[in-house]
C-alpha cells in the first residue's frame, strides 16, 4: 500500500486550524454506506476521506469540516489492523 485508496488503513494526524487542537487517529476507508465509527471505518465519500485519497505517507491535505479548516497528514499506511500499534486501535 503506497497511497490512500479504498480499503486502506491510514494513520492520520488531524490538525484543527481554528482551535489549534491536534490528534492522531487511524481509519479504514470503506465503501459507500459502510461507515462504522466504533470499528474506525469511514466511507470514501465522508468529508475526511476525499481529502486524503491518493496521498502517500508524509503528504498533507486540507479540508473544510464542521470544526472549520482541517489539515490532515498521512503518517502511515497499514495492510491490516494487526499491523496497527495497540495504542492507536
Amino acid at each position: 500500500t503506497s497511497r490512500v485508496q479504498l480499503g486502506s488503513i491510514v494513520h492520520l494526524r488531524r490538525y484543527y486550524k481554528v482551535s489549534g487542537e491536534e490528534e492522531e487517529t487511524v481509519w479504514e476507508i470503506v465503501g459507500y454506506g459502510e461507515t462504522n465509527v466504533p470499528k474506525r471505518q469511514v466511507a470514501y465519500n465522508a468529508p475526511m476521506a476525499p481529502a486524503v485519497m491518493g496521498l502517500q505517507v508524509g503528504s498533507t491535505a486540507q479540508s473544510d469540516t464542521p470544526r472549520g479548516p482541517t489539515e490532515y497528514e498521512v503518517l502511515a499506511l497499514y495492510a491490516s489492523w494487526e499491523e496497527v500499534p495497540e495504542r492507536l486501535r
